[in-house]
């Protein structure tokens, strides 16, 4: 028996077991800076097609899926030609000529926003 061991009756470990906490990987490669494409994931284990942000992969308009490897194709017919204003207190829903869109919610936004809607096919 080892006088570092937790006593099982109480619980309570020694004074001399410590915690360390881990940080996550930060996936640099190379001169590779946070905001390019590259690495990414817990583990750094996913290639960003997009821009890294943390174990984030950010994608571009109209590239799609977690690593943002598929490319959509533009719907303009279910896209919404014009930006619409979105204000703090009150639901909006911008819409396309066929009915396709977003309904914003009052107080979904902090501030008013112009918004639009692009629809791809993936």
């Amino acid at each position: 028996s080892f006088d570092d061991e937790v006593d099982v009756e109480t619980g309570e470990a020694p004074d001399s077991i410590f915690a360390v906490s881990l940080q996550p990987p930060t996936c640099t490669s190379g001169n590779m800076a946070l905001g390019s494409s590259g690495p990414f994931g817990p583990k750094c284990e996913y290639t960003c097609n997009g821009v890294r942000s943390g174990p984030e992969c950010l994608c571009a308009p109209g590239r799609f899926g977690y690593d943002c490897s598929q490319r959509g194709v533009f719907d303009p017919t279910n896209s919404a030609k014009n930006a619409t204003a979105v204000e703090t207190d009150e639901q909006v829903v911008v819409t396309s000529a066929t009915g396709t869109g977003v309904t914003f919610p009052a107080g979904s936004v902090m501030r008013t926003l112009a918004m639009s809607v692009a629809s791809y096919t993936v």
